[in-house]
């Protein structure tokens, strides 16, 4: 058997690549012909909502003219297409459980433990503040308990303050 010249062999190659230009022409023209039949199909959907819409929207101007907002408000699909009509429903919801309420911690600050050790302080004015009096009448008196921190142990502090006239 002869060797091919190469002239034969680019012949070769030439038909071997129109062959795959071809092929993939193929393709492509199948490709395009699905897209154009889904842009249909959209198409006519949307030519379908339209004239629902108009015609909604004709049988509220009639209905009641002067009563527009409802109008706008009205759903556009109220009959069931076939593709909508056989579309998932959602999932069921779980029905409610009641919940177990949680003691609520009271806010603001722990009181002073009993256990510790108090020390009473009290301070009473020597002179009135307003008038400069030193003769007072106690009206009332204010107790404050603190923590009080020492290297070696913990103490409350009662500071008892005294107020006059």
């Amino acid at each position: 058997m002869p060797e091919p010249t190469d002239l034969e062999s680019a012949l070769l190659a030439l038909r071997a690549s129109e062959a795959a230009r071809q092929a993939s022409d193929a393709a492509f023209r199948a490709q395009v012909a699905e897209l154009t039949a889904a842009v249909v199909r959209v198409g006519e959907q949307i030519a379908t909502l339209l004239a629902r819409a108009s015609k909604k929207s004709v049988k509220a101007e009639k209905a009641s003219p002067a009563d527009d907002k409802t109008a706008a408000v009205t759903p556009v699909l109220d009959v069931p297409e076939p593709e909508i009509a056989n579309r998932p429903k959602p999932p069921e919801l779980p029905a409610e459980t009641e919940k177990i309420k949680q003691a609520v911690r009271p806010g603001g600050r722990r009181p002073v433990p009993e256990h510790l050790v108090v020390n009473p302080e009290s301070h009473r004015p020597g002179v009135c503040t307003h008038c400069g009096g030193e003769d007072l009448r106690i009206v009332g008196e204010e107790i404050t308990r603190q923590l009080d921190t020492i290297r070696e142990y913990l103490r409350c502090r009662e500071i008892t303050r005294k107020r006059c006239l």
